[in-house]
């Protein structure tokens, strides 16, 4: 998908870091991939406009984190983004947002490698994050070989009236079934 990209879109595509006074690019580009989620694909809304408020934070507050933005932009618009962060004692990329334009294939696949190679050179591992158990994202998660994932734990306070009905094996058997 790659190099299918790269041929189709021939000079008509371009990799850019996005600086924190840039992040108006970032905000128009959530406001259509918000509205296609929510017309095109019917994904809930109120999850969606949670996701869209946490991307917002982490841009309101791009001064004071020490997170990189990287876009891939065509004809001058841009389709897909990601923000990611390097632990330097892991030499470990840890990618946290990305999200694109789903009517350009392989945008996807080519935010991902245009934004290792620019802003994580120096990476030998990746850390693609939580795949929030959504079926497509841990195939597109896997197709890249993981050699590890990480455990997750849960922590309640024993006299938290209710906890029961937040207990979940959801977790367990994820560790499970990569063991």
């Amino acid at each position: 998908l790659v190099n299918k990209f790269k041929r189709e879109y021939e000079g008509r595509w371009e990799y850019r870091s996005i600086r924190c006074l840039e992040k108006q690019a970032v905000w128009d580009f959530l406001d259509r991939w918000y509205t296609h989620r929510i017309k095109e694909e019917g994904n809930g809304e109120e999850t969606l406009e949670y996701e869209i408020k946490g991307i917002h934070e982490v841009l309101q507050n791009c001064f004071t984190i020490d997170h990189y933005i990287g876009g891939i932009f065509i004809d001058g618009k841009l389709e897909a983004f990601s923000i990611g962060a390097y632990n330097p004692r892991e030499e470990m990329a840890s990618i946290s947002i990305e999200k694109g334009n789903p009517n350009v294939p392989g945008i996807y696949q080519v935010i991902n490698q245009e934004f290792l190679l620019h802003e994580f050179p120096q990476a030998k591992l990746v850390n693609r994050e939580d795949d929030m158990g959504l079926q497509g994202l841990r195939k597109a998660k896997e197709s890249y070989n993981p050699i590890g994932f990480a455990r997750k734990y849960m922590v309640l306070q024993k006299d938290f009236q209710g906890y029961e009905k937040y207990l979940t094996d959801k977790y367990e058997k994820d560790v499970e079934e990569y063991e």
